[in-house]
């Protein structure tokens, strides 16, 4: 493996973190299996790391291929998220913060001081009778 290959590794990670949202994590719910895709993820870094320590050395391995090639894979796949949660998911015309159209984790933000239901009340003060948080809509009650 040559120096000059990075660019090629790069796009290669890319691409593979466009099909992994597209091919997987776009389709269905996917919070009951957090932790076998963490662990699918460290999985896959350790044979990475290892492939890269065994043609790169491991000062080279680690000080550029890994992290170059892990920020194109993982930035490919949180900027795929993000376009099509603002863009093309089918809740995308509904209402509400910007933050709660990116993550589930603005619900988690909202109840950190055990007051989800006042920041909800405080949300549709502002959006609305309906408000997109996170993945899903909240009427008013």
């Amino acid at each position: 493996m040559e120096t000059a290959s990075l660019p090629n590794n790069c796009a290669v990670a890319a691409i593979c973190g466009l099909l992994a949202h597209w091919l997987y994590f776009i389709h269905g719910e996917k919070d009951g299996k957090a932790f076998r895709i963490i662990i699918a993820h460290l999985n896959c870094e350790v044979l990475l790391s290892a492939y890269l320590v065994r043609y790169l050395g491991i000062s080279k391995a680690f000080l550029s291929f890994n992290t170059v090639i892990n920020l194109c894979y993982f930035g490919a796949l949180f900027l795929s998220i993000v376009i099509y949660r603002l863009a093309f998911h089918r809740l995308r015309h509904f209402p509400g913060p910007l933050g709660a159209k990116i993550t589930k984790g603005y619900g988690l933000w909202m109840a950190r001081n055990v007051k989800f239901g006042e920041e909800l009340c405080k949300l549709h003060d502002i959006y609305g009778d309906a408000v997109r948080v996170g993945a899903c809509i909240c009427p008013e009650i």
